[in-house]
């Protein structure tokens, strides 16, 4: 996955294809380009219009470790902008 791309964890993101997410996940974390990390509720926001990452941080910090334990597994850590 290049820099550039979207990164995603969660019920639609990239961990899905590394068997890491629960079927009753309904969260979908996702940072453009090194960015802030945002969270939608996918099953009740499809379209990821409402950001709930400050409402739920605990889940942000959940699903960020997966990713980052899952990156470095892979070698796409580090990102580029330290995350």
């Amino acid at each position: 996955m290049a820099a550039n791309d979207l990164m995603a964890m969660g019920a639609m993101g990239e961990l899905k294809k590394a068997g890491l997410r629960a079927p009753e996940d309904i969260w979908k974390l996702v940072s453009a380009r090194a960015g802030e990390w945002e969270l939608y509720d996918i099953a009740a926001d499809r379209t990821e219009l409402n950001n709930l990452a400050g409402k739920h941080s605990d889940k942000v910090k959940e699903l960020a470790a997966r990713w980052d334990a899952w990156a470095q597994r892979t070698n796409v850590s580090p990102r580029p902008g330290g995350r």
